[in-house]
């Protein structure tokens, strides 16, 4: 809600569909809650993600969060709480490392993520803005020691 009330734990949850069109839905909670404890985003605090990326040769993920915050939500708030971290985590979330790329950009945040193809560890990024009427976004390039 936009008083920061929690509603429900639907989000928590991701889809997988198999070659064969079989969809699961799997709980994702613990990890969800994983990710926001490395980034000091529990509750009442909030992370929010749309930028992630498998790397199946480095068997690794990368996360870029959107948002962050170590306080409750406020809809006037959040147009400020844009991210400049990085996020890499291990197959299974039991081995996070969190970082920063670039300078922080509080109107800005990350909404998708790829690997160069080709590249050992270099990827591309879409950040936006998104404040009042004002809508901008933007491309870069950074590598996993957060050089952008």
């Amino acid at each position: 809600e936009k008083t920061g009330k929690v509603i429900h734990q639907n989000t928590l949850w991701v889809k997988t569909i198999n070659a064969n069109g079989k969809i699961s839905n799997i709980n994702w909670s613990m990890i969800y809650l994983a990710l926001r404890t490395a980034t000091n985003s529990t509750y009442p605090g909030y992370l929010w993600h749309e930028a992630v990326h498998w790397d199946p040769r480095a068997k690794h993920w990368i996360i870029l969060p959107r948002k962050q915050s170590n306080t409750g939500y406020s809809p006037d708030d959040d147009e400020m709480r844009g991210t400049n971290l990085l996020i890499i985590a291990n197959e299974d979330f039991t081995d996070i490392k969190v970082s920063k790329i670039g300078p922080i950009e509080k109107q800005y945040g990350f909404t998708a993520v790829r690997k160069v193809p080709g590249s050992n560890n270099l990827y591309l990024a879409l950040k936006v803005k998104e404040v009042k009427d004002v809508t901008h976004s933007k491309i870069c390039l950074f590598d996993l020691n957060g050089t952008m």
